[in-house]
């Protein structure tokens, strides 16, 4: 085989991709951009954080609704039942992306600022592209702003959101925690 022939594999299972010349023949490789990477499907050969597997993935903004995130990473069922960010060993955009992936619940806390966090964004476009049960809930301040948030992520293209019922998380004090959580848990597949 020429050298050439010889260096495309390597080079596709260095992770780079043909850009198509004249008549459909391989020009040349370029590496991928962080969009590409980014969305791209986690490697099989490593798990980044044991077990690979989850029951739940959070997805929030940290600034916004870090708190309601770790009550809810607890009452869940903690690790290994549920994928949140500040408590992974691997924190890595592949580690976010093996996070969506590998759980079967995407449950998407909703503050004003969602969709104008491109993490946030990228983990709910994985979601959508995998088919998971995406289960929407919202801080209490962030209640007013259900509809012009629901508008923005249509806009956004993600037209399935807002067609269910978003919980709101009340969260301060016991009881509500415990029916929020039964709530979220009915909606879980």
């Amino acid at each position: 085989a020429p050298p050439a022939a010889a260096a495309a594999p390597a080079a596709q299972q260095a992770g780079y991709s043909p850009q198509q010349g004249q008549q459909g023949q391989p020009q040349r490789y370029q590496q991928p951009g962080p969009y590409q990477q980014a969305v791209a499907a986690p490697s099989a050969a490593r798990i980044r954080n044991p077990p690979g597997k989850w029951k739940s993935f959070l997805s929030h903004v940290q600034g916004e609704a870090g708190k309601e995130a770790q009550i809810l990473f607890y009452e869940l069922g903690g690790a290994p039942a549920c994928w949140l960010d500040v408590k992974m060993g691997d924190k890595s955009v592949d580690a976010m992306m093996e996070g969506v992936t590998g759980s079967s619940n995407f449950l998407l806390i909703l503050t004003p600022g969602y969709f104008d966090r491109a993490f946030c964004v990228k983990e709910l476009q994985r979601a959508e592209r995998g088919r998971k049960n995406i289960v929407i809930c919202h801080t209490p301040s962030t209640k007013p702003m259900l509809s012009t948030l629901f508008q923005q992520a249509h806009r956004m293209g993600f037209s399935g959101i807002g067609k269910e019922e978003s919980v709101e998380l009340v969260l301060n004090d016991p009881e509500f925690t415990a029916l929020v959580t039964a709530k979220l848990k009915r909606k879980f597949k």
